[in-house]
């Protein structure tokens, strides 16, 4: 029993010594474990890393693509342009199924043009020449009135009708006026010498009186002052009546410039109304069955391949890539941590197209922030740094409409850092 409790005594001892820590071993732990906090707390203000803000990505063109649409239904029965070419304004892409020749509208096309834009219409039609037997479908009638109109003009041109005639009243009137000229010398000399034959009848007749001449003397020489008078007098109404006469040529020449003008406007109104219809027509045509540019650019097949595919009206059919195109990139950004992005950031774009594992990202910069939000995102204008070349130094081919995640690189915050405002946030909301 005395040995028990003496094992007793002893295990009560033993147990103080084990249950109380030796202080130098007390002590090296809190070192330890001090100087790991201080190791942690110093690695983490040392780690920093941004925040990544992500929002959806839309890289478009500054001017959209063109879009050319069918008109009607019916087969390709011409391709002028292959995919991928380059195209200029109003170049005719393809043509659909229509009752007209192409060639032969267009040739017809050319002429109207041609015409319509001529400042010599005379010195055209003499050189121009529109075939016959065209087959312009719907433009049949008017096509026939063109020509007929054309026929007209030209046959009015050649006619020298009214030139002899007008030709033949300016020779007469040429010769009139020679005679009036001639008359009027005369009528001059005639007066001069009138007025001679007028002295010497009164000289005469002074002799009369004082009888140094006889009377039937006198009477002779009175004979001659009087025919002298009759010659004049005849001369002056010569002079009249041929004026009159040239008068009345150019009254006649002046009715028959009359009769030209109205002919002439005649055929060239007739002329430009058949042009005018013509012109409409073949607009009307090309609205209807023809796929032309409107636009510079790159021509892109949309559905149809070949000559020979059919289309419906309405059907888009072929797109153009406006030249030299400029693209813009637009971020739908959410508004959680919105307000850590500034102009000037970087940001990285991973295109659907494109997967970033393969191609890469491309790099750009933050370039304006809308000041409003709409459905609860900010647009955000961002600026391509290296254009389409992406991280990879992989060059990608731009598309019209290319969408994709925009990550947004913040400013670099450390680990300690971020503790500290998560810490103070928590405080701050109580």
């Amino acid at each position: 029993m005395e040995e028990r409790n003496d094992i007793l005594h002893h295990s009560e001892e033993v147990h103080d010594i084990i249950g109380q820590s030796p202080p130098s071993i007390l002590y090296g732990a809190n070192i330890l474990i001090g100087l790991i906090v201080f190791g942690i707390l110093t690695g983490a203000s040392f780690i920093k890393y941004p925040d990544i803000v992500s929002g959806t990505v839309t890289i478009t063109t500054l001017e959209p693509p063109v879009k050319l649409v069918a008109r009607s239904a019916g087969k390709i029965t011409d391709l002028y342009v292959k995919d991928g070419e380059p195209v200029s304004k109003e170049q005719i892409i393809a043509v659909i199924d229509n009752p007209a020749k192409t060639s032969d509208v267009l040739l017809l096309k050319a002429v109207v043009n041609a015409l319509s834009g001529s400042v010599d219409l005379k010195k055209t039609t003499r050189s121009l020449y529109l075939p016959e037997n065209l087959i312009v479908g719907d433009i049949q009638p008017n096509y026939a009135y063109l020509s007929e109109s054309l026929a007209n003009y030209k046959f009015f041109v050649a006619n020298n009708y009214f030139a002899h005639k007008l030709e033949n009243l300016r020779a007469q009137k040429d010769k009139f006026s020679k005679i009036t000229n001639n008359i009027q010398v005369k009528e001059k000399y005639l007066a001069d010498q009138q007025k001679l034959e007028a002295w010497r009848d009164s000289v005469n007749y002074v002799l009369l009186k004082t009888k140094v001449i006889s009377l039937s003397e006198y009477n002779t020489i009175k004979k001659t002052f009087l025919n002298q008078s009759i010659s004049k007098t005849d001369n002056t109404s010569s002079l009249l009546q041929n004026q009159e006469q040239q008068v009345a040529v150019e009254s006649n020449a002046s009715d028959l410039r009359q009769q030209y003008n109205t002919g002439n406007k005649e055929v060239i109104i007739n002329l430009k109304d058949a042009i005018s219809r013509v012109r409409g027509q073949i607009a009307a045509w090309q609205r209807q069955y023809v796929l032309e540019s409107s636009e510079r650019g790159t021509l892109t097949y949309f559905w149809i391949r070949n000559t020979g595919q059919t289309v419906n009206a309405g059907d888009p059919v072929f797109m153009i890539v406006p030249e030299r195109a400029q693209y813009q990139a637009i971020v739908k950004l959410p508004l959680f941590k919105a307000g850590k992005i500034r102009p000037g950031q970087e940001v990285l774009l991973k295109l659907q197209e494109y997967p970033f594992e393969e191609f890469g990202a491309l790099k750009a910069t933050v370039k304006k922030i809308s000041n409003v939000t709409m459905d609860n995102f900010y647009a955000v204008e961002l600026e391509l740094k290296d254009g389409f070349v992406t991280t990879r130094r992989k060059k990608i081919d731009p598309r019209t409409l290319s969408s994709g995640v925009a990550e947004f690189k913040t400013s670099d915050q450390s680990v300690l850092q971020r503790i500290f405002n998560v810490l103070y946030g928590k405080v701050g909301s109580k």
